[in-house]
């Protein structure tokens, strides 16, 4: 997951072996996550309390193969890619200007790591 630039709430030393706790970026809603995970048969749980709109769970429990990690990783880079391209709709890309000229390189709108 760290690869999706996600990070998890604990540090692995901490966490526990059925349950992984995972930060989302402010600009993904996490209702919109589970719902279109929910659709690839992938569940996930939302963060409660002062966790809710900031994590997601899921579960580690029974037999899981490398196939069935695959597809969870895979599934949720796309759903993650999916939302954030439907966040940056209407966002006008920044273009860097020096004397009135645009920088080559960074005319091309980017999505920032935001951390909780």
């Amino acid at each position: 997951m760290r690869k999706l630039n996600l990070e998890f709430l604990l540090d692995e030393a901490e966490m526990c072996a059925i349950l992984t706790t995972v930060k989302v970026p402010s600009s993904i809603s996490v209702r919109d996550l589970r719902e279109k995970l929910r659709k690839k048969s992938i569940i996930i749980y939302e963060g409660k309390g002062c966790f809710a709109g900031k994590v997601f769970q899921v579960g580690n429990i029974g037999t899981l193969s490398d196939h069935d990690i695959w597809f969870f990783l895979d599934t949720l880079r796309n759903v993650l890619l999916e939302l954030q391209a439907q966040a940056a709709v209407g966002i006008a890309p920044i273009r860097p200007r020096i004397a009135g000229r645009t920088i080559r390189g960074l005319t091309e709108p980017r999505l920032a790591k935001v951390g909780l």
